[in-house]
């Protein structure tokens, strides 16, 4: 469903793209790269024995690029932009599963990519751009267990899909630089 969303938001801002505008700090296409920081939460079981639950923080650095197009009518803002980052954002937990006493393991995440297709919503103050954004969000996780005895007890390895929203703030340093920061869910 989200990705019929963005079409359409990318459909129509074509469409609206045709008629008069005013030209602006922030019509036309972009491109760039960026670097950030991510955390989250990865929680579940493993059907070892009765079932054993595990949850932690995973956290890390991830780098990459993005592409888009903006369309700026007065001071409203519409986008469509992708972006793709490679990531090095790991977390585990070692010690006895809360389920389950007594029994040590490890769990490990691990999620070295990332990418979203998104729409844009903005209002520009001159040079200054605040904007929600949001559509659907790609992560290639891999997850093992380990329990001492049986070894590996299993591991998973998939690219996740789901959905990304958020906001920014840019501005624009000259008509073809701009700085910005931005946090999505």
């Amino acid at each position: 469903m989200k990705r019929i969303l963005v079409g359409a938001v990318a459909i129509a801002a074509a469409a609206l793209s045709r008629s008069a505008m005013a030209q602006g700090w922030w019509n036309g296409p972009e491109i760039g790269v960026q670097g950030g920081y991510a955390w989250g939460t990865s929680k579940g079981s493993i059907n070892f024995g009765p079932g054993v639950s595990y949850k932690f923080d995973p956290s890390g650095g991830l780098g990459g690029a993005h592409a888009g197009y903006n369309w700026q009518w007065d001071h409203i803002v519409l986008g469509l932009e992708g972006d793709a980052e490679g990531a090095d954002i790991n977390g585990s937990l070692t010690g006895a599963f809360p389920a389950v006493r007594g029994i040590p393991g490890t769990a490990k995440t691990n999620m070295d990519f990332d990418a979203s297709v998104r729409g844009k919503l903005g209002y520009a103050f001159d040079r200054v751009l605040l904007y929600g954004t949001g559509g659907v969000a790609f992560g290639d996780v891999k997850t093992s267990f380990f329990v001492p005895g049986p070894g590996n007890v299993g591991s998973t390895s998939d690219v996740r899909v789901g959905w990304t929203a958020g906001g920014g703030l840019a501005y624009a340093i000259t008509p073809n630089w701009e700085l910005g920061a931005e946090y999505r869910y």
